[in-house]
């Protein structure tokens, strides 16, 4: 559990109940195999209620992943439902999607689920899947389904998607409309760094830049068009945050 503290007394709340991932992805430190080695681990719900009971009540979000694979926990509604219990404003998921179920993601947003956050490295099969090692675009696909249905029923629930771009997949970013079908509310455009030994090495963030205008922007424009939030570095800003990771 980390607290990020805005006030005094008033912090966001980052679970993560397992410490395990279901994928491989290549640009993530669970594709090192002595990397993945040094997590593991399950908080039990019995562990997660007493966090719950001296932090929730101050906090403003619970975010649910953070670096690993929420999904896996068997308990997730109920950790949901805390958030709920404690009223919690905001409730976010942070997963890959593909163990999700249209039960389960039912059963989440019911249990006080304001938010999934899918994490998606390219938005055709080849490049999904080269990137995502043992995921499934079907299920992607069929999971994106499911959120326009649930959302059909639960209109305040959002979708955000997280995609980390390197110069092997920026040209996907103009896909994501097809691919996410006017599901999404949020789109976060998060320039690759290094994270442990991943498989993926090439952190050069020139080809980005020098691709920015054509790729990035664009897609930038058209969220504005869309009433959708793109959270992504400004062009310049590109750059320092390169020299800084």
């Amino acid at each position: 559990m980390v607290i990020s503290y805005i006030g005094k007394e008033i912090y966001r709340c980052f679970s993560g109940p397992v410490l395990a991932c279901n994928l491989r992805c290549k640009m993530c430190y669970f594709s090192d195999e002595e990397e993945r080695k040094k997590y593991r681990g399950i908080l039990q719900l019995a562990d997660i209620q007493q966090i719950a009971k001296g932090l929730f009540h101050r906090a403003i979000k619970l975010q649910i992943g953070c670096g690993a694979e929420p999904t896996l926990h068997k308990d997730l509604a109920a950790i949901i439902g805390l958030g709920k219990e404690y009223n919690i404003p905001y409730i976010s998921l942070t997963t890959n999607g593909n163990l999700l179920t249209k039960e389960k993601l039912r059963e989440a947003v019911v249990a006080g689920l304001n938010e999934i956050t899918l994490s998606a490295h390219g938005f055709t099969r080849e490049t999904y899947e080269y990137f995502m090692t043992n995921a499934s675009f079907d299920a992607f696909c069929r999971l994106l389904s499911d959120i326009r249905e649930v959302k059909k029923e639960f209109p305040g629930f959002k979708l955000h998607i997280n995609y980390t771009v390197n110069r092997d997949n920026i040209k996907e970013l103009t896909h994501v409309w097809e691919t996410t079908g006017g599901a999404m509310d949020i789109l976060q455009v998060r320039p690759v760094y290094e994270i442990g030994e991943s498989e993926y090495r090439n952190f050069d963030l020139d080809y980005i830049y020098n691709n920015y205008d054509q790729f990035i922007q664009p897609v930038i424009d058209a969220c504005v068009e869309r009433n959708i939030i793109c959270l992504a570095p400004g062009k310049e800003d590109l750059m320092k945050l390169g020299k800084s990771i």
